[in-house]
């Protein structure tokens, strides 16, 4: 069976399709990103507006030419922060359902966590790990934190706090001001360590477009090989020293940085603050990447995988 999950994120709505060989291994077929940014104002308004409702409906449809050209078998939409926290994200599932005839799922925070954690344990690269581990999926509104060993998920949360929250709270001019910085980073560690604080985990697994778009930056590999930074690792310190350049660029210094796509340049610091705040709680020196996300996972329990 071949099949396509669509992940409607605060930032950015992706895509991928794939299908289960003979030997029931997972093959990835296509992937794809539109930096849709439906969470835009959402923090100040608690409403998709007009424009950005009509920007997610362009980038969906836009998935679902692709899927049907790949011949899929099955599609499943399914929404997150964005769709949780705006008033009239009912607007928006009802225009999915008229215009496609496919339903738009919205997931809880525990959903979300799930699918994290079985976005790590179905990759065959990462695996498992019978010691404890934690992972960090940080979004445009929101970050799901989850503990795991093996493949039994032990605990997890969902805070509303992403990269375009952040930014919008407290990063919206750039270059950033040094106090803005400051309270950036007090406002996150306030949300962050309750939840953090005593967590020794073996390992740390940062999945997201934050995450992606900072290891690209730091080991300057373009968005087209991705791929390449899979499971590669991130020091505390080169996050603290890439934060330090990223916030005195303006915004064009920021798209001319190697591996950054150009659409997450305003919301790029905002990442890096909550991924530097994680790791610095935690008391690590360093993180793994993943480029596995919330779709893979439901493209993984669509195959019959992590039920």
């Amino acid at each position: 069976m071949r099949v396509a999950a669509i992940d409607v994120g605060t930032n950015s709505i992706k895509m991928v399709i794939g299908e289960s060989d003979p030997s029931g291994n997972v093959i990835i077929l296509h992937e794809s990103s539109v930096n849709a940014r439906l969470g835009q104002g959402l923090a100040s308004t608690g409403l998709i507006s007009p424009e950005t409702l009509s920007r997610g409906l362009d980038a969906i449809g836009a998935h679902l030419s692709n899927a049907k050209e790949f011949n899929v078998d099955r599609i499943r939409i399914v929404g997150t922060s964005v769709i949780r926290d705006a008033v009239n994200s009912g607007e928006l599932i009802q225009s999915v359902k008229r215009l496609y005839s496919v339903d738009l799922e919205k997931l809880s925070g525990d959903d979300e966590a799930r699918y994290a954690f079985l976005a790590i344990s179905g990759d065959l690269k990462l695996g498992a790990s019978d010691d404890l581990q934690m992972i960090i999926d940080t979004g445009g509104g929101s970050t799901e934190m989850i503990s795991g060993a093996g493949k039994q998920m032990l605990s997890s949360i969902s805070i509303n706090i992403g990269a375009v929250r952040v930014t919008e709270t407290f990063l919206k001019e750039i270059p950033a001001k040094a106090d803005s910085l400051i309270e950036a980073r007090i406002s996150i560690r306030e949300n962050l360590i309750s939840y953090l604080e005593g967590k020794k985990p073996n390992r740390l697994i940062c999945i997201g477009g934050s995450a992606i778009n900072l290891a690209r930056i730091l080991y300057k590999i373009e968005p087209a090989h991705t791929i390449d930074i899979h499971a590669l690792k991130l020091s505390l310190k080169s996050i603290i020293e890439l934060i330090s350049k990223l916030a005195q660029m303006n915004i064009s210094e920021r798209r001319s940085l190697v591996g950054l796509e150009p659409e997450r340049a305003d919301i790029i610091l905002g990442g890096a603050l909550i991924i530097e705040q994680v790791i610095s709680i935690l008391d690590l020196q360093e993180a793994i990447i993943s480029v596995r996300g919330l779709r893979h996972a439901v493209l993984f329990e669509m195959l019959g995988f992590g039920r």
